[in-house]
C-alpha cells in the first residue's frame, strides 16, 4: 500500500480580497483608524474646526501608511511590524542606540586577543 503525501498549497496565507485589490486587512485598518479618528474628533471644541480637519487629514495619512507594505519587509504591513515591535520579547534584545552598537561591534572586530583580555579583566 502506497503512502499518500499531501502538499500544502502556496496560497495558504493569501489575503482575502473583497473587491479588486482591496483586502480584508485593508478594510480592518481603515475601520480601526476611522473609529479612532471619530472618537478623537470629539476632543476638539467647535471653535477649532480647522484643527479638527487637520487631525482627520493626519489620520487618513496614518491609515494609508499603516496599510502599506514596506520595501524592507515586503511580507508584512506597517501595522503588523508596529505590533510586533510593541510586543515584549524576552529572547531578543532590541537596542535603541544603533550607533553605539555599530561602534562596539567594529571595535570588537578589530581588537586583538590581548586587548579583549584586558577589557574583560577591567570589567570584573
Amino acid at each position: 500500500m502506497a503512502v499518500r503525501t499531501y502538499g500544502v498549497t502556496k496560497n495558504i496565507r493569501s489575503e482575502i480580497k473583497l473587491q479588486g485589490s482591496i483586502t480584508l486587512n485593508d478594510l480592518a485598518v481603515f475601520v480601526v483608524v476611522g473609529m479612532v479618528a471619530a472618537v478623537g474628533g470629539f476632543v476638539f471644541p467647535p471653535t477649532e474646526e480647522t484643527t479638527k480637519m487637520i487631525f482627520y487629514g493626519v489620520m487618513v495619512v496614518l491609515a494609508l501608511w499603516l496599510d502599506m507594505k514596506p520595501v524592507s519587509n515586503p511580507g508584512k504591513r506597517n501595522y503588523q511590524i508596529m505590533l510586533f515591535m510593541l510586543q515584549r520579547q524576552q529572547t531578543h534584545f532590541k537596542s535603541l542606540n544603533q550607533n553605539y552598537d555599530e561602534k562596539a561591534i567594529s571595535y570588537m572586530k578589530h581588537a586583538t586577543a590581548g586587548q579583549m583580555h584586558t577589557i574583560r579583566k577591567n570589567e570584573r
